[in-house]
């Protein structure tokens, strides 16, 4: 058998040797080609859509006019702009870096489509007045600041007023003032306030004002060659008046709150290990505000996390007087119509305080359109 297995090599060597390199050559390019594929699938897996994990409410990558809606009697004057690591249509994947960003801000106005920033030189004929746009800053890092845009009252009687019309927020002492951690999904707040004569102007017959006043924010990550794959954000905000009222609503009710079998009424409570179903939905943009009575009952917080963008450090506390946790949110129908978030019994509390709909109904308030109170 020996003999012959030599004799057959010895023969056949030619052929042995082209099956045995085709089959090496074969195992190699499919091993090669698996282990593509498969390590596109992790690239994609993790980094998709990177480019968009450096995001905004408002602000968008090519800048454009975007206005802040507001009806007549909403006791609106602004909104609150985001500006985050995530996408803003899902917080779950954050930017895995710390992202540092330049930011600046504007005054001006539409001269047809081109803005125009406002200057000493050209603020009487456009007609500024006493009109002020305020940007209160709210950095996720602790950073905190407040500026007054356009007209800026004489601290004492008698001196003259003055007039701001940009600044840019960049470092102090060597380090950025704003960033955005790459642990966590997070957003910075920038809360910008009109002046009441702004929205008054937008209902007025004829309008007061036949020039808006705008603000330009732009939010550059800083250096751009250390973020080649984020894009500058920028927008021209400014108050709009709402076209359809009607429909810039949100409201916030418990699902299972219909009634039982027999039509008696209510269905109760009946389980202390239920997860009560809440549904925040609405049409609109806005500020809304979620606060419940923790004594009683607890928010999931993956929903703040994973929905919201909360850090967990940051995460809402009770009230040491009213035991009410409470949480402040934009809201907009163009990105997101619709929040499910369960609620749970805290379990420090008696069954019979959860017997009906009604008495869980009462530890839970939705608020929209909220606006924060004036600091003294």
């Amino acid at each position: 058998m020996k003999q012959r297995f030599k004799a057959f090599i010895k023969r056949y060597w030619i052929a042995v040797w082209i099956i045995a390199v085709s089959v090496c050559w074969l195992s190699a390019y499919t091993f090669a080609a698996y282990t593509k594929t498969n390590r596109a699938k992790n690239v994609v897996a993790r980094y998709g859509d990177v480019e968009t994990r450096f995001s905004s409410n408002y602000l968008v990558e090519n800048g454009s006019e975007k206005p802040i809606y507001v009806a007549q009697n909403d006791n609106k004057f602004g909104d609150t702009i985001l500006i985050s690591n995530f996408p803003q249509t899902n917080p779950t994947y954050h930017y895995d870096t710390v992202i540092n960003y330049k930011l600046e801000m504007k005054l001006g106005y539409m001269n047809g489509t081109t803005f125009t920033y406002l200057n000493e030189a050209n603020r009487d004929s456009f007609g500024l007045g006493k009109r002020y746009i305020t940007a209160n800053i709210e950095g996720y890092n602790g950073y905190q600041d407040s500026f007054t845009f356009g007209y800026v009252a004489p601290e004492n009687d008698g001196d003259p007023p003055t007039y701001v019309y940009n600044s840019t927020i960049n470092q102090s002492n060597n380090q950025y003032c704003l960033s955005l951690p790459g642990t966590s999904s997070a957003s910075d707040k920038i809360t910008l306030v009109f002046s009441e004569d702004q929205k008054t102007s937008l209902f007025a017959d004829p309008n007061t004002y036949a020039n808006d006043l705008y603000l330009e924010i732009t939010a550059t990550p800083d250096p751009p060659g250390s973020y080649t794959e984020l894009s500058v954000l920028r927008a021209q905000i400014c108050l709009a008046q709402s076209v359809k009222v009607e429909q810039i609503t949100w409201t916030g009710n418990f699902n299972e709150t219909g009634y039982d079998t027999s039509g008696s009424g209510p269905h109760p409570v009946t389980s202390p290990l239920d997860g009560f179903n809440y549904v925040i939905q609405g049409m609109g943009s806005g500020t809304a505000k979620l606060s419940w009575n923790s004594d009683y009952i607890e928010l999931n917080e993956q929903f703040l996390i994973e929905e919201l963008g909360i850090a967990p450090v940051n995460l809402p506390t009770a009230d040491s007087t009213t035991h009410y946790k409470e949480i402040t949110f934009a809201v907009d129908s163009e990105t997101k119509n619709r929040y499910d978030i369960q609620f749970y019994r805290s379990g420090t509390q008696a069954d019979t305080n959860y017997d009906t709909w009604e008495e869980l109904e009462s530890y839970v308030t939705f608020t929209f359109p909220y606006t924060a109170p004036s600091q003294p």
